[in-house]
């Protein structure tokens, strides 16, 4: 597995891990609130990592590559949505929230957020490894604690 995989998967984790937080310290408490912003710059930063990174050998292969054309695309307008979801929550948020909205929307993106990473990593990871690095995609060795993290 390449290490620009192995990095992504990793930063999936860590911004479910983050996000977990936010939920455990609260939203209207100060380490509540660092995390929730510290979430966002790693959600960011990882969206652009994956833009410089990831996505451009798959587009030039996607070229000749109907079936990989359409995944692209499909998981390209996913992407959008659910980045544009994940800011207007971080902004909504940023300084505190009442209990039942935020825990609303709390639930619908991280669940949003969850489908997506496995998604990402069962498509697009794969297609990445098989076609890029030229290896057969094997899973990155996930922890009892991480599976779970990973599949609430």
């Amino acid at each position: 597995m390449s290490r620009l995989i192995r990095e992504l998967k990793a930063e999936h984790l860590t911004i479910i891990a983050t996000l977990a937080k936010v939920s455990e310290y609260g939203i209207n408490t100060p380490e509540g609130k660092e995390c929730l912003s510290s979430a966002r710059g790693v959600l960011l930063a990882h969206l652009q990592k994956e833009d410089e990174r990831l996505y451009p050998p798959l587009q030039k292969i996607a070229v000749t590559d109907r079936s990989l054309r359409g995944t692209l695309r499909i998981m390209a307008k996913d992407t959008e949505e659910i980045t544009a979801e994940a800011v207007r929550f971080f902004d909504k948020y940023a300084n505190g929230g009442a209990g039942v909205a935020f825990a609303k929307d709390y639930g619908t993106l991280v669940s949003r957020l969850r489908l997506r990473v496995r998604r990402e990593e069962n498509t697009l990871f794969a297609k990445y490894a098989e076609l890029v690095d030229g290896a057969p995609a094997f899973p990155m060795e996930r922890t009892r604690e991480e599976v779970v993290l990973l599949s609430r």
